[in-house]
């Protein structure tokens, strides 16, 4: 039904211009519709305390529509509460404000949540193949002599000399088993490192090698990593006073007056070798359970530093 029938749309006019809330031209000729984006348009009357448009937070701006046509009316303000809610967007505007207010309630769009994607977890990468980390139970470096060391057999030709730092050397090229022992011998599982370097042999053959020991117990038991004058590395054992290799040699070739840094890992049955922090070789043996640790030559001259025991 028109408003025009009775004659509706002049009187509201004049009322909203006797009132000063709009002038005469303000005043639309036909009634207000909904619109197409905002509420149902706000028809005379007080347009309510003016809207608070609220700023959003995160996700797509959302204007709060058309909000209408202009009301008829009612103070200057927005008709409506203007709300954007949603993600930091910027501030939504409530409608037209103005004279007539935004008619309806105009709401903006929701905005999207914003939600951080899940920090993925960082995990360190393996361990390197330095060997066992263990607690350090000895260690001599030789700049304070060698006590603690016993040479067998007592002329056995050991000296401290300077190469860099203090060293100790084994000096006497000769047929003998050469050893120098320390440590405790109910020590079972261990790590053994010793810098190494071979000085010269007396000839040639697998029975030529400079060495650290591990496990060492006595002259006849024993195991130890050596250099023979090929300057092949193996792990060898002594048992009963029978001296065999439980590993062949490894991938690697010493040389002569060159420093090598020579670790044996003994832990339980397990027997590893390194050369420089790289594993070399493996073996598998239970001849020997317990001993200390030695550093020894057979018909070979070499120097040894830095001798380093730990347990897991």
């Amino acid at each position: 039904m028109s408003l025009d029938r009775f004659g509706l749309t002049a009187v509201l006019s004049a009322l909203y211009v006797s009132f000063g809330c709009a002038s005469a031209e303000d005043v639309p000729d036909e009634p207000v519709r909904p619109s197409a984006f905002g509420g149902s348009s706000a028809t005379g009357g007080s347009g309510g305390e003016s809207g608070t448009s609220t700023a959003g937070t995160g996700g797509v701006s959302s204007s709060g529509g058309a909000g209408g046509t202009s009301g008829s009316g009612g103070a200057s303000g927005s008709g409506g509460t203007g709300v954007a809610s949603g993600g930091s967007g910027a501030t939504a505007s409530g409608g037209t404000g103005g004279a007539g207010g935004t008619g309806g309630a105009s709401t903006g769009g929701t905005g999207g949540s914003a939600t951080g994607g899940t920090g993925g977890s960082a995990s360190g990468g393996a361990g390197g193949t330095g060997g066992v980390v263990g607690t350090s139970v000895f260690f001599d470096d030789f700049e304070s002599g060698t006590d603690g060391w016993v040479a067998v057999p007592a002329d056995g030709g050991w000296s401290i000399v300077s190469d860099d730092t203090n060293v100790y050397k084994q000096s006497t090229l000769d047929t003998l088993f050469r050893v120098s022992a320390a440590g405790d011998v109910s020590w079972t599982d261990q790590v053994v490192e010793a810098r190494i370097k071979v000085l010269g042999f007396q000839g040639s053959g697998s029975s030529y090698y400079a060495a650290v020991y591990g496990r060492f117990k006595d002259m006849d038991n024993h195991y130890y990593m050596s250099i023979d004058s090929y300057g092949k590395i193996k792990i060898r054992k002594k048992s009963f006073g029978n001296n065999t290799s439980i590993t062949s040699e490894a991938p690697v070739v010493a040389a002569l007056n060159t420093w090598y840094t020579f670790k044996l890992e003994i832990l339980g049955s397990s027997l590893k070798a390194y050369v420089d922090g790289t594993p070399v070789l493996v073996a598998t043996d239970a001849d020997v359970a317990s001993g200390g640790v030695a550093v020894g030559t057979k018909n070979a001259s070499a120097a040894f530093d830095d001798v380093r025991v730990s347990v897991p």
